[in-house]
């Protein structure tokens, strides 16, 4: 059998014994990284990858004050990060917007932001939080709704400006179908640790971007491996 066979069928053995989605990430990425050295190629190539270009890479900033946290985009943006992520929904929609708002003023125009609430309000609270950050040229929010029920996801996307996100929400195949049954346009943003490793990671990117939703690749704030994966599974 070849090495991609092998890799499938352990790949099988692990979910009928129930491994755990981290534990399956890290035999199929273990696996891949054997392949493509065994090959004598970069891990994206063994993927199917042609990069003829850079990964764009987006920053996650915090500062848990006003001060730290306009430190932190100021460093971002001097060293080259084009895009921005921000996390929202941890306090009032007051201190969210003046956060939004320092950040997109001192930025300018030219820079992404993306927000992400971590599924912190309902859906009313949703309603208002993307009423108020509509004007700060949002590129996406992601998970606003504490019960993201396709539904109710999709009947938010209709009613808002702002482009929406999920995250949380998928994690496997069956996720995926019943949101584009619902009707949701959204862009996906996918996680290997949580999905079952690249495999199965760039099989779900394939079937979203098939169904022209807009794909975002990234990792669970890990060490330079897992970064590393989520690099290869981009490119």
């Amino acid at each position: 059998p070849s090495a991609a066979e092998v890799r499938a069928r352990l790949l099988d053995d692990a979910a009928e014994r129930a491994l755990s989605a981290a534990a399956a990430c890290a035999l199929d990425s273990a696996l891949l990284d054997l392949e493509a050295r065994s090959a004598g190629v970069a891990l994206y190539t063994r993927l199917g990858g042609d990069l003829g270009g850079v990964v764009s890479v987006a920053a996650l900033v915090g500062g848990g004050t006003p001060e730290l946290l306009m430190a932190e985009v100021e460093t971002a943006v001097a060293r080259g990060f084009a895009t921005l992520k921000l996390k929202v929904g941890g306090g009032g929609l007051a201190e969210d917007v003046r956060r939004v708002a320092a950040v997109r003023a001192g930025v300018g125009a030219r820079i992404r932001l993306r927000l992400d609430a971590n599924r912190a309000w309902t859906l009313e609270e949703s309603r208002r939080a993307l009423a108020a950050l509509a004007p700060f040229d949002v590129e996406y929010l992601e998970e606003p709704l504490r019960h993201a029920e396709p539904g109710t996801l999709a009947e938010l996307a209709r009613e808002t400006s702002v482009p929406l996100a999920v995250d949380e929400s998928i994690v496997d195949r069956a996720d995926l179908e019943r949101l584009l049954a619902a009707g949701v346009r959204v862009h996906v943003v996918l996680k290997a640790a949580r999905v079952g490793g690249p495999t199965r990671m760039l099989a779900l990117a394939r079937a979203a971007a098939a169904s022209g939703l807009p794909v975002v690749v990234t990792d669970s704030i890990e060490s330079t491996i897992g970064m590393s994966v989520a690099v290869h599974v981009a490119a």
